[in-house]
């Protein structure tokens, strides 16, 4: 299963707005970022192909967990996700970088702003409501589109992490940057999963890792790791339609 978070940045990427579940692939002051005290995964490799992780940390009850993401998630108005993606494929690494803006403050009109880069590879998509506007490595001009406003998870996908996680564990109060945050690990398909949440219910980082298929402990080839931060949360983003010269048709 794909996580959440990261089929929606994919989508907007594509311009068809379809950042691929993330799953694999969220801040007591919401605009800091830095990495947790202790406990996360990265400190602790996961043997590969997790298959269990119930010994690790206390139970938690996803529905629960999630249903209170969501809520918290859905009443914000606008928000900034990044995210940062890490490969090793052939023995090379290739990292790509992905910052979506959100601005829910108008239902009716939601924007959304994504600027993805890949190998020094630059694609920005602009949405306002259906309205699409891609821009290609390359190019100077915006392509126009148009598609369904409604595939925009109101969350950004951040509640589906424990919904549809295969187990969810409690690993502990801890500190992200000065602030207070419930540190739960999950266990999706091939992947373990950070989840960094703070007092507010809000998801302030996950970090996403894959381990390989079939390799042995230790092996880095095929492994991915995607780490992803929520910020400005409700406040203002830079989203607009761009001027007519730079489109075309």
């Amino acid at each position: 299963m794909a996580h959440p978070l990261i089929r929606l940045a994919g989508l907007t990427v594509a311009a068809v707005l379809t950042v691929s579940g993330l799953a694999a692939c969220t801040r007591g002051d919401d605009n800091q970022t830095s990495n947790p005290t202790s406990n996360s995964a990265a400190e602790n490799p996961v043997p590969n192909q997790p298959t269990d992780i119930s010994s690790i940390g206390q139970s938690a009850d996803p529905q629960q967990v999630g249903a209170d993401v969501r809520a918290a998630m859905e009443a914000l108005k606008s928000y900034r996700i990044e995210m940062v993606s890490s490969n090793i494929m052939a023995g090379q690494t290739m990292e790509s970088s992905t910052s979506l803006l959100i601005d829910r403050s108008d239902p009716a009109l939601v924007k959304v702003k994504s600027t993805s880069i890949t190998a020094g590879e630059e694609i920005v998509m602009i949405q306002i409501g259906n309205e699409v506007y891609t821009k290609l490595p390359g190019s100077t001009t915006y392509t126009r589109s148009t598609t369904d406003a409604n595939q925009i998870p109101n969350a950004g996908g951040a509640d589906q992490l424990f919904t549809q996680a295969q187990q969810v564990r409690f690993i502990g109060d801890e500190s992200l940057d000065g602030t207070d945050v419930r540190h739960y690990l999950l266990l999706d398909t091939g992947a373990t999963i950070d989840v960094f949440v703070n007092d507010q219910d809000r998801v302030l980082k996950t970090i996403t890792t894959t381990q390989p298929a079939g390799g042995q402990p230790g092996a880095t080839e095929g492994k991915s790791t995607v780490e992803i931060t929520w910020h400005d949360f409700d406040q203002p983003q830079d989203i607009a339609v761009p001027d007519p010269s730079e489109v075309q048709g």
